[in-house]
Order: C-alpha cells, then structure tokens, then sequence
C-alpha cells in the first residue's frame, strides 16, 4: 500500500520539482521586501502547484522538509530551527496544516477522476456494445419474422439465404458476447486460468476451424512449422485470441484475398501471425489499435472495438505481447510472442 502511494505518479515529478525551484527563488527575491506572514504564503502556492505533479503522501513529506527549510532560512532567529512561541509557532502549524490539508483534497481530487473515468469508459462500453448487439437482432428478427409470416410464399432459396444470415448475425453476436466476458474475467482481480500443456497446431487448427465454419468461402492458409515445443497455456483463451485475429482479418480485407495464418519458433518464443491484404493499419494507429474502442480506417464495418484489446490481454496474462506492423505488398501482419521457458519446453512424464 505505502509502496502504491509513493509510486503513483512519480513520472510527474519533474514539475513538481521544477515548480518548487521556482518558488525558493521566489522566496529569495522577495525576501527583503514581505514579510514572513507573506513569504509564507508564497512557500503555500508552491506547496499546492507542486501537489498537482505529486502523489499525497510525496507531498506531505516534501511540504514538511520545505517548511522545516523555511524554519531555518526565514523564520527568526535565522538560521536555527528555534521558534518563538508567542510570534510563529502557530504560523509553522497553520503551514503544516494548510500543507496536509492540500494534500488530502488531491487525494479526493484524483479518486473523484478515476471515478469519473471509470464512469466513461463504462458508458462507452455499453454505447457501443448496445449499437452491435443492436444491428445483428435487428437483422436477425427481420428475417425470422419474413419466415414466420411468409413461410408458404418465399422459395426455398430464400428461405436458404433467410436462414444463413440468421446464422451469420447470431454466429456476430457470440462472438461480441464471448469478447466482453472474457474482458470482464480477465480484468478481475482473481483469474482462474485453465492451462494445460498444448501444440500449436491444435490450437491453430481448432482457431482456423472456427472461422472456416463461419466464412467458409474464404481462403486460410495455415503453415505450421514441424517439431515445435508445447505452450503451457489456457488452451480456449489462445484459441480465441488467434480465432479473433483471423476473423479480424477477414472483415477488413477483400473476400477474394486469402488469409495467411503461421506459427513458428523464434529464439526461446512460440510465434503465431496472422496476415491479410486489407487496408493496413496506419504507423500512428499501431500501438493504439490495441486499446478499447480503437478501431481502423474503415469505419463501415461494425464492431466494438474490444477484440483486439482482448487479445493484448490474453497475451499479456501469458506473459507475451502482440504487435501490428505493414505486410510487404499491402495489408497487415499481427504477431503474437508467448515466451517458453526452458523448464517449460517440453511436457512433463505425466499429464493430469
């Protein structure tokens, strides 16, 4: 706890430092012109400017060394930490109190923010979300109502069509509810990963089987290296990570261009990729693209943003990382890294 409140921003602390060195040549200028109940209010504006850039408990310590600085430089006798009793003593105390004071409403300041940021980014999830579960129903209930009340007048190729895209919008809708919990479970302070020693090409196969299932008119090349070592993983997470990156790259790229889907060793890392021929994803929007509700350039297609923040999550939980970057004539590749360690590269005698 202590280690999380002093650690909290500390990024920031070159302003608040710079904002300090400001306020001490501020106190030495003025020194011969204000008073010590004035000089004091200066050392306060420091203090609060300061506690923008500092977590609380930086800021207490920090005020209480500068007023305790202040005591020995300005406070007289001068350059001792002797106090009068009856002139400035209660001056110290109102700055110790004023200091903590600032201190405990940044605290406020900053859990009201999260809340805040919380609040946003739940609404956003449920805008989204609600627009994609929204499309596929809507579609899903206009063509069971066509069947169920033009039954007897609609030919059997219709009706063929009626059903594949009812098939198609609830096939959508499993997939985007599948992705949030998965997002809500992985987000959770107690994940139970189910791990268990698997091949790469189960895992690749059972992916690749799902997405042919659903876009059976598209190409999947699947190369598999030979001879490479079991991954130690939650077998249904990883699957639906590369099952995500394929159909990512389905909906973004030109149906008659095949998907390249290859796992591979690289040094002491399993490698899985998945390329296509779309759009590509711009340099600026590479690291972004990973985070919730960024998507690419092409707005027309539906989608809510999350599935690929739910691979970086997947991948993250197992100790690897995927990364976007342009494919040689046009398109994306997304590589996925899980490392294995050498007391890991091979299965044990024995497997419960």
């Amino acid at each position: 706890m202590i280690k999380t409140i002093f650690s909290e921003g500390s990024k920031h602390w070159w302003p608040a430092l710079l904002i300090w060195a400001i306020a001490w040549i501020s106190l030495g200028w003025l020194d011969p012109y204000l008073d010590l109940a004035n000089l004091s209010m200066v050392l306060l504006i420091g203090s609060a400017a300061a506690s923008l850039w500092l977590t609380p408990l930086w800021s207490i310590v920090v005020s209480t060394i500068a007023i305790v600085a202040f005591n020995w430089s300005f406070v007289p006798p001068r350059g001792s930490f002797h106090v009068d009793l009856n002139q400035h003593l209660l001056l110290l105390v109102a700055m110790v109190m004023v200091n903590g004071l600032i201190a405990m409403l940044m605290v406020l300041q900053r859990r009201a923010a999260i809340r805040s940021s919380d609040q946003q980014i739940r609404n956003t999830l449920l805008a989204s979300i609600s627009h994609d579960f929204r499309t596929p129903l809507a579609t899903i209930i206009g063509s069971a109502s066509s069947l169920h009340d033009q039954f007897d007048q609609l030919t059997d190729a219709d009706k063929q069509k009626m059903v594949e895209i009812i098939l198609s919008q609830s096939n959508q809708l499993n997939q985007i509810t599948n992705n949030v919990l998965q997002i809500v479970r992985l987000d959770s302070d107690q994940i139970n990963l189910r791990k268990d020693w698997e091949s790469a090409e189960e895992l690749v196969g059972s992916a690749v089987k799902l997405c042919r299932q659903r876009s059976p008119k598209r190409q999947i090349d699947v190369v598999v290296d030979t001879g490479l070592p079991l991954l130690w993983c939650d077998a249904l997470l990883v699957v639906q990570l590369l099952e995500n990156l394929i159909e990512n790259a389905i909906k973004y790229s030109p149906g008659n261009e095949a998907i390249h889907v290859t796992a591979y060793l690289k040094i002491n890392s399993l490698v899985f990729s998945v390329a296509d021929r779309g759009a590509g994803v711009p340099a600026e929007l590479a690291d972004k693209i990973f985070d919730a509700f960024q998507r690419g350039t092409q707005n027309s297609k539906t989608g809510s943003g999350i599935g690929l923040t739910l691979c970086q999550m997947i991948a993250g939980i197992h100790g690897g990382s995927i990364a976007v970057a342009a494919r040689e004539g046009g398109g994306s590749v997304f590589t996925c890294v899980f490392p294995i360690k050498e007391n890991m590269s091979s299965p044990p005698l024995e497997k419960n």
